[in-house]
């Protein structure tokens, strides 16, 4: 019995020691990531893609057809307005340029004749037919008379006075085409014969015109100042009417194509600023604004398409990916932190500041969440250093410290989900 008590006693004098030296310890601080919290510009933007364009690109095509006799060119090359680009065999058209003229002579000759009339030796000419015809009718007249009266005394058969009648009509026929001769000569064309006259000459003027339209056309010029960016046919290759054979683009005026989804197509506006994140510049967001918005939806992808000017210098390439911001609102002077130091619960929000190396629960009031970023209206006061990461892993009052490359906050841009990434809509009002 007494060796039972004396194991008590020990066990109790261990025990005490043991809580007096726990007691003695205090229990260490949780390291913590901090943010201070300065006002700072809140940016809700909308998060794109897009693409390097061209706008004044144009591809050049064959409208003749024929082989392709010139062309120097290659990818990269310099040219300047109406220079030539390609040149087609034009033997077969300078051919047709040639006959069209000649046929275009004649014609004009004609009208011309049609319209001065006939010479005055044509006229005396058709005169002296005139007095001819009319005295051959006489000599038939006379002599079919003679023969009327020879048959009347039965001298001669009938047969001799049908002759005679017969050369009686053809001489007065002759007298009759003599004199309509002389009279045309005398008085000219009639203005239906010039109206004919006229459209004969037009119309081989408007062949003439064709031919050389199309001799033209086998040399293909530069509609303005650009850069070669593809060339499709060769010298020997066979060109034929709409074909392709380069294309032409303007470097000088290039833009930014995206598209923005048609939930927030009515929030796009002129000058609107976006910035820009170009692949080829890593590390450099490029500034720029709106400059031309297209009037309607596309109707297969509902979507509005919007090209926007880079306000930087800065070289662009046709076809460069580009990763977009577009900024719909700009609210100054606001306390912004981020979403996850946040913390919801029973329908309060709170964040955990840092105050005196204890974690200080503080309740909040939300405006916009936008890209992670939550917008303070109430609750929080400026040069506060809030908890960043697991906040709803704190207690009010519990031993902190703060991680040393914690630093201040600073301007905060919310980017808002677009058509390029599949997350809930942000920017919308708590």
């Amino acid at each position: 019995m007494r060796s039972v008590l004396l194991l008590f006693l020990c066990a109790l004098v261990l025990s005490c020691s043991g809580q007096k030296k726990d007691a003695g310890r205090r229990r260490p601080s949780l390291p913590v990531r901090t943010l201070q919290v300065d006002p700072s510009t809140f940016m809700r933007v909308l998060s794109l893609t897009g693409e390097v364009y061209a706008p004044r690109t144009v591809t050049l095509s064959a409208n003749v057809e024929g082989a392709v006799v010139c062309c120097f060119w290659r990818e990269g090359d310099q040219v300047t307005a109406t220079q030539d680009m390609f040149t087609i065999d034009p033997s077969i058209y300078q051919r047709e340029v040639d006959i069209a003229r000649q046929g275009y002579y004649v014609a004009a000759a004609r009208h011309a004749d049609a319209q001065a009339g006939f010479r005055p030796e044509e006229v005396r000419k058709f005169e002296q037919e005139v007095i001819a015809a009319r005295e051959k009718l006489d000599f038939v007249t006379k002599d079919r008379d003679r023969a009327r009266k020879l048959v009347d005394a039965g001298s001669i058969s009938r047969e001799v006075l049908e002759k005679a009648d017969v050369e009686f009509v053809a001489a007065r026929s002759r007298l009759e085409t003599a004199q309509n001769q002389l009279k045309i000569g005398q008085e000219g064309a009639t203005r239906t014969q010039l109206a004919v006259s006229h459209a004969s000459e037009l119309e081989a003027n408007a062949r003439l015109q064709l031919a050389r339209s199309k001799f033209a056309e086998t040399r293909i010029p530069a509609p303005f100042a650009g850069t070669i960016t593809r060339v499709l046919a060769r010298p020997g290759d066979n060109a034929a009417p709409r074909m392709p054979l380069l294309e032409l683009a303007d470097l000088s005026s290039m833009v930014i194509r995206f598209s923005v989804p048609e939930r927030q197509s009515a929030s796009i506006r002129l000058k609107q600023k976006i910035l820009v994140t170009l692949d080829a510049f890593p590390g450099r967001e490029l500034s720029g604004e709106v400059n031309r918005i297209h009037p309607t939806l596309d109707p297969k992808t509902r979507v509005l398409w919007v090209e926007a000017l880079v306000t930087e210098e800065v070289r662009l390439i046709p076809g460069m990916f580009a990763r977009i911001r577009l900024v719909l609102d700009e609210i100054p002077n606001q306390l912004v932190v981020p979403e996850t130091a946040v913390v919801t619960k029973q329908g309060e929000r709170f964040v955990f500041t840092v105050e005196e190396g204890k974690a200080r629960r503080r309740i909040v009031r939300v405006g916009f969440l936008a890209g992670g970023k939550a917008q303070i209206l109430s609750g929080l006061e400026p040069k506060s250093r809030i908890i960043m990461e697991n906040a709803d892993q704190f207690r009010d009052g519990q031993d902190v410290e703060i991680i040393p490359d914690s630093g201040p906050g600073g301007r905060t841009e919310a980017p808002m989900p677009g058509s390029a990434e599949k997350k809930p809509e942000a920017g919308k009002k708590e």
